[in-house]
């Protein structure tokens, strides 16, 4: 599965240059390795410091997720399969892509309001501008690289961390059953219904864990 996984991300960064900024690549032995591409930040996105801070750390934060649980590595293809070999609808289908895509998302714009008081993912102005083609496939809503399930999912984290802290978080990204469908990204009421146990079973922890830090 990892040399599956690993053929899959090379395709997707050949199709979606030049918006990938980055990506995790598996090695043979099965160790994930943060991969940059200096052309795209050389001729198209041309970079401030922020930026290429808060990138690193959407970076990083995917990095966390596989140390945190390695099987996210190929979760969406081994769930891909499994949903529909069992027949599944497609609004059945599990997406922890835009769980983890949503995840360094979030993290970004966390990053970015650190540093400099917005929650903005790109340049702001006065920046330097991307180019032309970086900026019309970013515009692009059909541009593979602007899944609507990279938004959604940074939204359905904000709701799970609202709702039960890190733990809640934590627990939906190292435990499949807990992985939610394009429906509940679309609209997490139906997941923390659907996972009631889960989400206070986090809150507790959250409580608990804030409790000892005060």
């Amino acid at each position: 599965m990892i040399a599956q996984t690993r053929a899959y991300t090379e395709q997707m960064v050949s199709r979606l240059y030049p918006t990938s900024r980055a990506a995790i690549m598996w090695r043979e032995d099965g160790a994930a390795e943060l991969t940059y591409m200096p052309q795209v930040y050389d001729e198209h996105l041309h970079p401030t410091e922020r930026q290429l801070t808060t990138i690193f750390a959407h970076q990083l934060a995917h990095l966390s997720q596989y140390a945190l649980h390695v099987e996210l590595a190929y979760a969406l293809l081994r769930c891909k399969l499994r949903d529909s070999t069992a027949g599944l609808p497609p609004e059945q289908h599990r997406n922890p892509a835009a769980l983890t895509f949503g995840h360094g998302q979030y993290v970004e714009r966390l990053v970015s309001k650190a540093l400099c008081g917005q929650d903005v993912i790109g340049a702001l102005p006065g920046d330097p501008e991307p180019s032309a083609l970086y900026t019309e496939l970013r515009r692009d809503p059909h541009a593979p690289t602007n899944s609507p399930y990279v938004n959604l999912g940074e939204q359905f984290v904000k709701v799970l961390v609202t709702a039960g802290g890190f733990p809640l978080l934590r627990a939906a990204l190292t435990q499949e059953e807990l992985y939610p469908t394009d429906a509940e990204v679309e609209e997490p009421t139906l997941w923390l219904t659907r996972h009631h146990a889960a989400v206070e079973s986090a809150a507790a922890a959250d409580e608990g864990a804030s409790a000892l830090s005060a």
